[in-house]
């Protein structure tokens, strides 16, 4: 939009072998796509509109961002396969949260405009596999499917994307009964019905609470599942005007001693689940909140079955306390390798 008002902008390429928004549809781990968002759709791409940065010139760009927003992208006729298609049926509905398979829908509507419309800004459908600085610029080298490998030159980088699913849990290993933030949801896709678990989260976060609701959604009600976190409580977000009003508009953020910035951010947006989520799982049945830390699995040999002698054993510690868990399986949610980029 910067760009379409004249101003002089960076040249901006984005890669990401998966494609655009490819973590929120389903197909590519972390959700299967039919986890309600988090977060109201009306803050989009574009949200808060509030541009200040540009003088007088802040209105117009507040305007032209508005075509890529969702209300525009339910009466762009593109929303297919949406959930909730037309604008109008979602308002008539009450506004229900769309599923992360329908954001990623939004997401790649948006790219598809942005893409065409302006060539200061190219997608490319590769992945970054080294990164090098050489006189003070971004060396860059990818890796095609078809192609030999190719290297260009930046002189900013911004990484984004979760990383890889975290293992640090003492006997974690490749087996069929232990899962992560991201595995859990092909298993999630296959998983029969008519089998009675009883399975353990570990973590409080969104991670946590988006699997948890899964197994609530597709296990018979005989099923059950332990939520295990080290203050065996699970927290709501903070989702007042005193905590929104920070996302919507930081210019007084810098004003909060660091100390209390660290625990608004905890308080938020950290270890801590949706109210939608939240309010779900307090309504519902065979949840147990386990107080602890995990500090070692032990799983089972041979071919696996949900019997008691193929349970994976859970060691746990709390307030100096062991304490020692049978389940028929364990999803680590604790979260993913936030430096993942390192390697490169």
């Amino acid at each position: 939009m910067l760009h379409e008002t004249g101003y002089v902008v960076p040249r901006i390429v984005i890669f990401d072998g998966k494609g655009v928004a490819a973590n929120w549809t389903g197909s590519a781990g972390y959700t299967h796509g039919m986890v309600p968002l988090g977060t109201p759709p009306e803050k989009d791409v574009g949200f808060p509109y509030e541009s200040f940065s540009w003088d007088d010139d802040g209105e117009t760009i507040n305007r032209l961002m508005l075509k890529y927003s969702w209300q525009a992208f339910l009466t762009s006729g593109r929303a297919h396969g949406v959930t909730f298609s037309t604008y109008s049926g979602w308002i008539d509905r009450g506004r229900p949260a769309p599923t992360h398979g329908d954001w990623a829908k939004y997401l790649q509507w948006v790219g598809r405009q942005v893409f065409k419309v302006d060539s200061e800004i190219r997608f490319v459908s590769e992945d970054i596999v080294k990164i090098d600085l050489a006189q003070k610029r971004w060396k860059l080298t990818t890796a095609g499917i078809d192609h030999p490998s190719e290297t260009m030159e930046a002189e900013s980088l911004v990484i984004t994307g979760p990383g890889p699913a975290n293992r640090r849990i003492a006997g974690w290993t490749e087996h069929p009964l232990l899962k992560n933030g991201a595995s859990f949801w092909e298993w999630a896709q296959d998983y029969k019905a008519d089998q009675v678990l009883h399975v353990g989260v570990v973590g409080a976060g969104e991670t946590a609470a988006a699997i948890v609701a899964s197994l609530l959604s597709i296990m018979p009600r005989q099923s059950t599942v332990d939520v295990i976190c080290p203050q065996g409580m699970v927290y709501s977000r903070g989702e007042s005007y005193d905590e929104n009003r920070f996302f919507s508009d930081p210019s007084t953020w810098r004003r909060l001693a660091e100390s209390h910035r660290i625990e608004f951010v905890s308080r938020t947006d950290r270890g801590v689940f949706s109210r939608a989520t939240k309010a779900r799982l307090d309504g519902a049945w065979g949840i147990t909140l386990v107080p602890g830390i995990v500090n070692e699995v032990a799983v089972p040999n041979g071919d696996v079955e949900y019997e008691g002698q193929h349970e994976v054993v859970v060691q746990l510690d709390y307030d100096g306390q062991p304490n020692r868990k049978y389940l028929h399986m364990v999803v680590d949610a604790t979260g993913f390798d936030q430096l993942w980029f390192e390697r490169l």
